[in-house]
C-alpha cells in the first residue's frame, strides 16, 4: 500500500477522489490473467492486498517478478 501512496502523493485531493470514484474493487482468484503480454492496457491496476505475479512468454513457466 505504501507504494501506491507514494504514487498518488503529488495529486490533489480532488484528483485522488476522481481516481477512487472512477475505479472499482475486484477480487481476483489465483492464476487469473488480467493483462496479456503484447496487448495495450486500458486500465490501471492497484493491488490492495496479496501478490501479483508477472510472467513472460520468453520465460515460460516461471515468474519474472512478484509484486
Amino acid at each position: 500500500m505504501n507504494s501506491f501512496l507514494n504514487l498518488i502523493e503529488g495529486l490533489s485531493p480532488e484528483d485522488i477522489g476522481i481516481l477512487f470514484d472512477a475505479g472499482n474493487e475486484e477480487q481476483v482468484i489465483a492464476g487469473k490473467l488480467i493483462l496479456e503480454e503484447g496487448h495495450q492496457a486500458d486500465s490501471l491496476f492497484v493491488v490492495l492486498q496479496g501478490l501479483l505475479g508477472i510472467r513472460s512468454s520468453a520465460l515460460p513457466g516461471s515468474a519474472v517478478a512478484t509484486v
